[in-house]
């Protein structure tokens, strides 16, 4: 449609691959608009009345930058639909293709008027492949323009690859944030990348973050290798609403040292009300160590609950640290939004720590459908400290994890408390026991918690069942010791 290796130049108020109402495609024959080739500084669109284009129908990409393109910026445009924003009129591959060396483009913007609706297209709505820097804010990607009715793209909604690495999707600004939701396949795909950030978007949700517009698969996807991502934030605005997906909230797979902090994973806006994924957070594989979910302040502290299966599911890594977040219950952490599982599961997983000894580490894991914490398979080196598991969240009234505060089954050698206050967990209120082994488990230490009881230790919040059952065959587990505090 149009094809630009100049610098500095204006693209706007056109239909670019349709006929001239706009509704109907008449095809360019490769991409809408191609940026290439050194022309750094052009705008496609504007953000005033009229300057945005219509770039639909196109036999290629909407909008392509190609080849050492810098400082572009694409705004105000309807890539892949009709000029209602209603219906689509797709591009056959992506909505936004940036590829081979274009750094610090901007797709969007914060200010009114910036955002593009990117949706209906054949492909991804954005695809970054090997540039890096690169800016998405205040799109709507795979909604209509209301934000509200699906009008998929058939593949992601953001697809980074090949280290397009310190890309920035959304922000904590009022405005930055964009809605991606109703893909074909992933919301946000992070695909060997490092330094990225996602903040302050609604992943699966519409735009007024109260009801579900499912991706297909994850909200977020990290894998192969990715490190040092960012999900979420302590600055205020930072936060996701990473729910109402049809896989997992959010997937690690195989990608080491990632941060997830300061979102809602699995509930509506507000925090009071379930829009299901189906685990809130899956972190699996090989490699896939030293991912750190929450914190230990109130603005690092996750909310998840709500989800279909596990709040937390650890299958098969080692190392993660799980801190400071809400599993299972309201925003408030005094009601239960169940995750219909377990709030944290551990399967085959070594040596993470959930919870901790200092101020604000431990989480509250309380309200799920069966175990607060799952601990399992060959699953060894775990340390559980700190955490309130079936009370709410000031440890004196019961949120009951529906069966047992915490489960080993068939495993060993993993640390449930220790002898300062610090590590001390409040295991009370659940329905079934407060501990319980099960399935062979053997020596497992279980020191210096309070069991039945409130925070203080005084006030009585039974368990259902027992406090701590062993059954027959798990064999030397400590259970308290002779140091003080155990």
């Amino acid at each position: 449609g149009i094809d630009n290796n100049s610098t500095g130049n204006f693209v706007r108020g056109n239909y670019i691959g349709t006929d001239d109402s706009g509704t109907a495609a008449i095809a360019n024959a490769s991409n809408g608009v191609l940026l290439w080739n050194d022309s750094d500084g052009n705008t496609v669109g504007g953000s005033n009345p009229g300057e945005g284009n219509i770039i639909s129908g196109n036999i290629g990409h909407g909008v392509a930058i190609a080849n050492n393109i810098d400082n572009s910026v694409i705004e105000g445009n309807f890539i892949g639909t009709d000029i209602t924003g209603t219906a689509a009129v797709p591009n056959r591959t992506d909505g936004v293709n940036i590829a081979n060396n274009c750094n610090t483009n901007t797709i969007g913007g914060s200010a009114a008027g910036a955002d593009n609706l990117i949706s209906g297209n054949n492909r991804s709505g954005v695809r970054i492949n090997g540039s890096t820097g690169n800016i998405l804010q205040g799109n709507l990607v795979g909604t209509d323009v209301t934000g509200t009715v699906l009008l998929s793209n058939l593949a992601n909604g953001v697809y980074l690859e090949n280290n397009s690495n310190n890309t920035t999707i959304g922000g904590a600004v009022l405005g930055a944030g964009n809605v991606i939701s109703e893909n074909a396949a992933f919301g946000i795909r992070i695909d060997d990348c490092s330094g990225c950030v996602i903040q302050g978007n609604l992943v699966g949700t519409d735009a007024t973050g109260s009801a579900a517009l499912p991706n297909t698969f994850s909200g977020v996807s990290i894998v192969n290798g990715s490190t040092n991502n960012t999900i979420g934030g302590t600055a205020l605005g930072s936060l996701n609403v990473i729910s109402g997906n049809g896989g997992n909230g959010v997937t690690i797979d195989a990608s080491p040292g990632n941060f997830i902090q300061g979102n809602l994973i699995g509930t509506d806006l507000n925090g009071t009300a379930a829009l299901p994924n189906t685990d809130g957070i899956l972190i699996q594989g090989a490699g896939a160590g030293g991912n750190i979910v929450g914190g230990n302040t109130a603005a690092h502290m996750n909310l998840i609950s709500g989800n279909g299966d596990d709040g937390i599911d650890l299958e098969s890594p080692a190392g993660n640290t799980i801190q400071g977040n809400y599993i299972g219950t309201d925003i408030n952490g005094t009601a239960a939004i169940a995750n219909g599982e377990f709030g944290v599961e551990v399967d085959s997983s070594d040596n993470n720590l959930i919870g901790g000894n200092g101020a604000g580490e431990g989480n509250l894991i309380s309200g799920n459908g069966d175990d607060g914490v799952f601990i399992e398979g060959t699953s060894t080196g775990n340390q559980v400290f700190g955490n309130l598991l079936g009370t709410d969240l000031n440890g004196t009234g019961s949120v009951p994890n529906v069966f047992d505060g915490l489960e080993i089954n068939g495993c060993s050698g993993n640390t449930i408390g220790g002898a300062t206050a610090g590590h001390r967990n409040i295991i009370s209120g659940n329905g079934d026991d407060g501990i319980e082994f099960d399935a062979a488990a053997t020596g497992n230490d279980i020191y210096g918690n309070y069991i039945g009881t409130g925070i203080n230790g005084a006030a009585i919040l039974t368990n259902g069942e027992d406090g701590i059952q062993v059954k027959p065959g798990c064999d030397n587990n400590d259970i308290g010791g002779s140091a003080a505090g155990q």
